[in-house]
């Protein structure tokens, strides 16, 4: 059985053979790299939004923390200290922070610190919860509201 090469059929189906077995080899590269892009970009989203929703906890707990006092209002939070009083509040995704002296201003204005799709604080018996959320993401923490005493 000779071809028209001088080759035989045992050569053309081997090197068919080969070309299949590279062909499936590099689909599966493929899928895999596919998969594992899809998996990590949702690993860093997700990590993202954690990060994003446990800074904004943290910060606002650090603020009220250096507070000589806290106000809960429907706006948001105002934090006394020093004649100077800083006003933190959640609008349209964005977290916002207005530093004023005298009366208190409304929420508008001032300086986007963080996204957020929610921002509560709740107090009840001298302890803060503080609730933030972005996207699914939801975090909550406690704090006590010992300082200036």
């Amino acid at each position: 059985m000779e071809n028209y090469k001088g080759k035989s059929l045992a050569d053309t189906v081997s090197s068919a053979g080969s070309m299949f077995l590279f062909l499936l080899f590099s689909v599966c590269m493929l899928v895999i790299i596919v998969t594992a892009s899809f998996t990590y970009s949702k690993i860093s989203n997700n990590f993202n939004s954690t990060f994003n929703t446990s800074a904004v906890i943290r910060y606002v707990s650090n603020r009220m923390r250096s507070a000589d006092s806290v106000e809960v209002t429907d706006d948001g939070i105002i934090l006394y200290s020093d004649g100077i009083s800083v006003l933190i509040w959640c609008d349209n995704g964005e977290i916002f922070e207005r530093s004023f002296s005298g009366d208190v201003p409304k929420a508008s204005g001032g300086d986007k610190i963080f996204e957020a799709d929610r921002l509560e604080v709740i107090e009840k018996d001298g302890v803060y919860e503080i609730t933030v959320q972005k996207g699914e993401d939801i975090r909550t923490a406690l704090l006590r509201g010992e300082w200036g005493l």
